[in-house]
């Protein structure tokens, strides 16, 4: 396991040329720049990931009470009327459920919202 002390002495003299040397620096220069780029993108896909699961659980909360501001809005921009369809969209035929607009509404608003912030906070701690 261990090297006998005559063994010693050949192996420092292998690995202590200034051509082992320089390479080993820039090795490990290159190791250093590859990590630091790795470590750039996964902080980001973890703020990423963290943005994500914020927005969709307070969506998964908040869009019950949401929903029916959303039907306030659908009453008052569609003027809907249980015969015919009249108002500022006329060209719509199918209007989505209340649910999920305001599901995706919460969801984009605070996915926005939580992006800016962590990359504010992001920014000034590094």
């Amino acid at each position: 396991m261990f090297l006998p002390d005559r063994y010693i002495s050949v192996v420092m003299a292998q690995t202590s040329t200034p051509t082992a040397n320089i390479s080993t620096a820039i090795i490990l220069l290159l190791a250093i720049i590859v990590l630091w780029l790795l470590l750039k993108v996964f902080i980001k896909i973890v703020l990423l990931i963290m943005s994500l699961a914020v927005s969709g659980i307070t969506a998964a909360i908040s869009y019950r009470p949401t929903t029916p501001y959303v039907e306030f809005l659908y009453r008052n921009l569609f003027q809907l009327n249980h015969t015919e369809r009249e108002g500022a969209f006329p060209f719509i035929k199918n209007i989505p459920d209340p649910q999920i607009v305001a599901f995706a509404a919460v969801f984009i608003t605070t996915f926005i919202l939580t992006s800016l912030l962590l990359a504010t906070i992001f920014r000034k701690t590094s």
